[in-house]
């Protein structure tokens, strides 16, 4: 039975659509996807991920696919969606992991419905603008600098751009979906992972899914990573893991640094890989990490070391590759100086955001 187009209500009434993978009897986990992208965009081998016991569950975020528009969305708004999706499943309790710019949605399911929430996990995250700072833009892609300099400028200007981006990206996978990204400096990684076969056709889909109703979930999305967040991440109670690569031009280090110095006794998992590391391993561990919940044993809390939004209080694990250490990152190209202009003048922070939300702590 296809169940990767099924439809849960907001607690407002706005559509989400969400997909399941994987074994349907599994323990539930569910998955943010990047920005841009939607419920399509998962590892294209369904045995892989039923091989794990995981029951994977993939939704387009507001404005994405088939989802309706949330306008002025915040991270926090994340929490209600998932529970919304989780409650029409009839889930209590799951685990959830965002990728790119769904890490910090992840983050807020994570922080908002710890009563439901075994475990999470950030893969390649972004990190909050205010917080972070001038390194924001710390071994970031030109490119994705640009496209913050728009997000600065407001939802207008945004739209217009991304547009004309979206037809171009449409193109560009069209003729080979390995061109995907073809205008940034990635890692060397990074192309192999893009060029494979067997990820063709989901880059198909995901590039034709993901915009079908206009570009206003990636507007949204982008508005929302220069704006507070809603929560803090400081208060997350329940095991995380801090995925990344020491190679990451799209979302830098110095993003995923910042998480794993700020969630308490957060678990790093560092490679010397870039944005996208091992598609396959890196599934695998990740729906699989505390095999007393994946195989639904108890709900036991994993013992974490670390202090409360300290410095350095992440727990540093080897990668599952071999031979993966703490490289060295490389540095993206060089940027000019009028995108770390982006970064770095004071005019250039955004508005307090929607109102009646709770800043991010700064200063970690």
């Amino acid at each position: 039975m296809d169940k990767s187009r099924q439809v849960a209500l907001a607690g407002d009434g706005r559509r989400l659509v969400f997909a399941e993978w994987g074994a349907l009897d599994g323990y539930p986990v569910f998955a943010c996807h990047g920005t841009p992208g939607c419920r399509l965009l998962r590892h294209p081998d369904e045995d892989l991920i039923r091989s794990t016991g995981g029951r994977l569950i993939t939704y387009d975020r507001p404005g994405y696919g088939g989802s309706d528009r949330h306008r002025g969305l915040v991270m926090a708004d994340a929490a209600g969606d998932v529970a919304a999706i989780a409650d029409r499943l009839g889930i209590g309790r799951f685990s959830v992991f965002g990728v790119s710019g769904g890490g910090p949605h992840a983050l807020a399911v994570a922080a908002l419905l710890s009563d439901r929430v075994m475990r999470a996990a950030t893969v390649s995250s972004v990190g909050p603008y205010d917080a972070l700072g001038d390194d924001y833009c710390t071994g970031m892609d030109p490119q994705n600098i640009t496209e913050l300099g728009w997000a600065l400028e407001g939802e207008d200007r945004l739209a217009a751009e991304y547009v004309r981006e979206d037809e171009e990206d449409r193109a560009r996978v069209a003729d080979d979906p390995a061109r995907m990204l073809e205008n940034f400096s990635l890692s060397e990684t990074d192309r192999q992972v893009l060029a494979r076969p067997d990820w063709a056709q989901v880059r198909r889909d995901v590039a034709l899914e993901q915009t079908r109703n206009g570009v206003w979930g990636w507007v949204d999305d982008s508005l929302a990573q220069i704006w507070p967040w809603g929560f803090d991440p400081a208060t997350i109670g329940v095991p995380v893991q801090v995925w990344w690569g020491t190679q990451d031009v799209l979302s830098p280090p110095s993003h995923s640094e910042w998480i794993a110095r700020t969630v308490p006794g957060a678990i790093v998992k560092r490679n010397d890989l870039g944005h996208f590391g091992d598609p396959d391993a890196d599934l695998v561990g990740r729906l699989t990490w505390d095999p007393t919940i994946s195989r639904f044993g108890p709900a036991a809390r994993t013992s974490h070391a670390g202090r409360r939004g300290g410095g350095g209080g992440g727990v540093v694990q080897g990668s599952q590759r071999r031979g993966c250490q703490a490289a060295g990152r490389s540095p993206a190209p060089a940027a000019a100086a009028g995108q770390l202009a982006v970064c770095r003048r004071p005019g250039g922070r955004p508005g307090p955001g929607p109102p009646g939300r709770v800043p991010v702590r700064a200063g970690r």
